[in-house]
Parts: C-alpha cells; sequence; structure tokens
C-alpha cells in the first residue's frame, strides 16, 4: 500500500489490522456522513478472556433498526454501558503485563459523558495515536461520497463477518503472547487494546 490519502470508518477501539492499515497512510480521513452499519466493528470491539473472545457492543438508540448518518448515531446511556465495558475489560485485562500502565489513562474514557458514538471512537483513537505514538494525521470526511477517485478507500474492509471480511492483513496476523493463550488458542486481529496490555511500549513495533 502507498502513502496517499485514506478514508475509511470510524471503530470502537480499532482492530489490531486497523492500526496497520492507518499507518500506510499520509492523510486518513473518518467516514462520518456514511449510514451507520450494523454488526461492524464502528460500534463492537473484539477482546480476548479466559473464556475465549468476547465482543463488547455499545448500544445505540434505536437499536439494530437504526437508520441514521454515523455522526448522528446516539449512544444508549441509559444502559450504563461504560461501567459494565470498562469492568470487563478490568476482568480480562487485569493480570496482562502492562494494562495498570495504561489504566489510570483509559478509565476516564469510560467515566465522561459522550453522546455521540463518533466522539467516543475519535477520543479512544487520539489515546491509541498518543499510548503508540503512531502521530497519525487524520480527520473526518466533509461529505459523503460513494467513490473516491484520488483517495485509497478502504471502508467497511475489516469486518467480523467472514463473508465480508476484505482486510488486507487477515493472512498475516500480528503474533503475540495473549494472557490465556495457554488455555485458549491464539486469537488474531483481536482490538487494540489486546496489543497493548499484553506488549506496551513494543506494541508499535509489533504493529510495523
Amino acid at each position: 500500500m502507498s502513502n496517499k490519502n485514506l478514508v475509511i470508518e470510524s471503530q470502537y477501539w480499532g482492530s489490531i489490522d486497523y492500526f496497520r492499515i492507518l499507518n500506510n497512510y499520509d492523510k486518513i480521513y473518518i467516514e462520518k456522513f456514511e449510514h451507520f452499519v450494523k454488526a461492524s466493528y464502528r460500534n463492537r470491539c473484539q477482546i480476548a478472556t479466559s473464556d475465549g473472545m468476547l465482543i463488547l457492543t455499545i448500544p445505540i438508540e434505536s437499536g439494530r433498526g437504526v437508520r441514521k448518518t454515523f455522526k448522528d448515531v446516539r449512544m444508549h446511556s441509559e444502559t450504563n454501558w461504560q461501567k459494565k465495558h470498562w469492568q470487563t475489560i478490568c476482568t480480562a485485562y487485569r493480570r496482562s503485563p502492562y494494562f495498570e500502565y495504561y489504566e489510570d489513562d483509559l478509565q476516564p474514557l469510560y467515566e465522561k459523558k459522550f453522546d455521540f458514538l463518533l466522539d467516543f471512537n475519535l477520543a479512544a483513537l487520539e489515546k491509541i495515536n498518543k499510548f503508540l505514538e503512531l502521530e497519525l494525521d487524520y480527520d473526518t470526511t466533509g461529505s459523503f461520497e460513494k467513490v473516491y477517485e484520488d483517495w485509497e478507500d478502504m471502508r467497511s474492509h475489516i469486518f467480523p463477518s467472514k463473508a465480508k471480511n476484505k482486510n488486507p492483513f487477515k493472512d498475516d496476523p500480528v503474533k503475540y503472547h495473549q494472557v490465556f493463550e495457554s488455555k485458549c488458542e491464539f486469537l488474531p486481529n483481536m482490538c487494540i487494546l489486546d496489543l497493548l496490555f499484553a506488549e506496551g511500549p513494543n506494541a508499535r513495533e509489533k504493529l510495523f
């Protein structure tokens, strides 16, 4: 992949391969004018637990039937999902080598009130950009374009469904030691937190 402009969807934390893609481009545009795509990483992430892979899903207003522009998608605050997700992350990763190193920086993200999914995802993206010193140059799109002639379009390339997955790294996963690997087989392409808690400052080298 050559270094040029990229347009890609917003993801909840973002998978490991999502960040491998982002690092290949000089300028990144996060799509915010598309219609919300259900059953995608836009509002879900995968973590590795003692029982295997677990999906954390941010509940959204109007549920699965939502038909809104992504920038207008609101998270369902009444479910107290932030507290539940943070507790689950703590349970899954407390034994990881670097969890405590990042814990104090991450916890406020699950205590601050966010109305819109995009705002939460961008706040999470900025955390990873800072932690891994990626220096990603990113912005949001200014309008919706079905086709981009001058930008690389990788919207919905990394998808939970194998049938829809166009991930260019799917056959070349990043390898590292997961806490429960002795109990469960290695789980590739978890959310970026999985790699971060396992490798800490070395996570950047593992990515690239």
